[in-house]
């Protein structure tokens, strides 16, 4: 197919060009064209030429069409520089927003590449690309990202900041959003107090700075935008007091257990009920109990299970001594540093044995599961025959089941018959009231709404309570905190700190301490509406594009899709 015109008015692109032919193939179409100008500047020194000092041919990639590959077959001219003392002394003429010097594709294909690589990164723009008809390499993708400039965005008044891994544990960085236009703003290759204080001076305007509770963002903050006001993220306090009381129910490991009998007795329908026990509120007056008294908590000298079997006997006598050790050496004066260097633990591992007065024991996985309360019926037609795991689960599901295939085919796992496994074991998770609470379990009874527990957990939590004074006290303070934070009521807070430092609970006194240190950026937690929750999103959707490069995306690409794509 061969045609001529004078112009070619169907593309705008193509107006300054006379179309000699096209030609078509199965895959492909071949547009043959020429320039028309008469006169071009030089890129060097801009001067005007008509001196035309040869011709050859350019090929170029172009946009599809009709769902072929389009090549650009394109006449071009050099043209001699008319500046005697500009550098260059020939040049060749370019078709304005269509061609650029050495290029192989057309710019208007380089931005659609672009916008590829931004949204989807090498590897999948470079298979999308090919069903596109335009075929490219993953290379090529990067590299055009690479020449995509990130957009200049003004500087937040509400400026959200927190860390991000590069790699777990080693290395991170730190994102920057703007909290009224859900954008983030910038990247920066390190989290350090310095770095961020230069981004903040460079950038003088930010009023309000959300953050957690880490301390290198706090006093980068400060130095940085000094006038600017920190407010600390309502997630991370509520976190951090949950942290805190599960530290405190590990020291008192031997109350979980016998909160747990307590619970048995009183959960049993016709057994005696549970004596000492006292249903709390919030809103109540701490019931007042004598520590000395022998129904009340006590500290075991030494960890009872250890006559379970061999394997865990083994490996309970071993952090048995461990924790003995660590006391002792915490005892000679040595550092929590020290002695982590010196036992080869981790240095929360060597506080949380410092603190500890009762070793807590380490549950078995199948304690507590979603099958639990229906282990009978699956025992009862485990015995019957019915031994196929996706049948039971189907059974269980019409019966409100809402867990999956894979905690029932564990479920069934210890029902099959073994030499060192017994079937009632199953009938024995299933007991009324038998479940055993781990720290963290007890702790979320502690810290959840009241009316968000159930009949079980409910008895176990007033048990808790009635037999560890410390529970007490923490439920109670742990659930004014929580209304102060939902609420966002500042006026209790102050009494609140007092409350807990006054305290005898050391775990939340310094916990009361570490809010005193921040007091101006918690008490602005508690009365403005802005936090960290968006900042926490962005992080997620910077982690999904890092993780869609399979990790070998180098930080200036990275940043330039978190904020170009953004």
């Amino acid at each position: 197919m061969s045609s001529s015109f004078p112009a070619w008015p169907a593309w705008p692109a193509f107006a300054d060009l006379i179309l000699d032919r096209i030609e078509l193939t199965e895959h492909q179409l071949t547009v043959h064209a020429a320039t028309t100008t008469t006169a071009v500047r030089c890129p060097g020194c801009d001067g005007r030429s008509r001196r035309v000092h040869s011709g050859y041919t350019r090929t170029l990639a172009d946009l599809p069409c009709s769902g072929l590959s389009v090549r650009l077959v394109l006449c071009v001219r050099r043209y001699f520089c008319p500046t005697s003392t500009c550098p260059r002394k020939t040049f060749v003429e370019q078709v304005p927003g269509l061609t650029r010097a050495h290029a192989q594709q057309t710019l208007r294909w380089q931005a659609v590449v672009g916008a590829l690589g931004l949204a989807l990164g090498g590897e999948a723009g470079q298979r999308l690309s090919a069903q596109l008809a335009m075929p490219t390499s993953a290379a090529t993708i990067l590299r055009r990202v690479r020449h995509i400039a990130p957009p200049a965005a003004p500087t937040p008044r509400v400026l959200g900041v927190d860390d991000w891994a590069k790699r777990k544990g080693q290395r991170y960085g730190t994102i920057l959003v703007d909290l009224e236009r859900h954008r983030p703003v910038d990247l920066l290759p390190d989290r350090t107090p310095e770095s961020f204080a230069a981004w903040l001076e460079a950038h003088p305007g930010v009023e309000i700075v959300t953050r957690d509770r880490a301390s290198q963002y706090a006093d980068g903050a400060t130095h940085g935008a000094p006038a600017a006001i920190q407010v600390a993220d309502r997630w991370h306090l509520a976190h951090n007091l949950a942290e805190t009381i599960q530290t405190l129910l590990e020291r008192h490991a031997a109350d979980l257990r016998l909160a747990s009998e307590t619970a048995i007795r009183r959960c049993a329908p016709d057994g005696p009920p549970a004596e000492g026990v006292a249903r709390l509120s919030p809103t109540e007056p701490l019931v007042s109990m004598d520590p000395k008294d022998p129904k009340g908590p006590a500290v075991c000298p030494a960890p009872p299970y250890l006559t379970a079997g061999s394997a865990a006997r083994e490996s309970a006598c071993f952090r048995h001594l461990l924790v003995s050790e660590v006391k002792a050496l915490h005892a000679q004066g040595w550092s929590v540093r020290r002695i982590a260097a010196h036992l080869h633990l981790n240095r929360r591992t060597v506080r949380k044995y410092v603190l500890t007065e009762c070793l807590a024991r380490r549950l078995p996985a199948h304690v507590t599961s979603s099958v639990t309360p229906y282990q009978d019926y699956l025992v009862e037609r485990w015995d019957a025959g019915c031994q196929q795991g996706t049948s039971l689960w189907a059974e269980l599901r019409d019966q409100g089941y809402r867990g999956s295939l894979a905690s029932v085919y564990r479920a069934l796992r210890r029902l099959r018959p073994h030499p060192d496994r017994r079937r009632d074991r199953g009938r024995q998770t299933a007991a009324p009231g038998a479940r055993k609470w781990s720290p963290r379990q007890a702790m979320w009874l502690l810290v959840r709404p009241p009316d968000a527990l159930n009949t079980e957990q409910e008895v176990y939590r007033d048990a808790l309570c009635a037999r560890c004074p410390d529970a007490a006290a923490a439920y109670l303070l742990a659930q004014r905190f929580l209304a102060l934070l939902r609420g966002r009521d500042a006026t209790d807070f102050d009494p609140w700190l007092l409350a807990a430092e006054q305290s005898d609970v050391p775990e939340l006194q310094r916990f009361a301490a570490g809010l005193r240190r921040d007091y101006a950026a918690v008490h602005a937690a508690l009365t403005l509406p802005w936090s960290n929750g968006q900042v926490e999103g962005q992080v997620n959707r910077l982690k999904l594009l890092k993780r869609a490069m399979y990790g070998r995306a180098s930080f200036v690409l990275l940043r330039l899709r978190v904020l170009a794509a953004a």
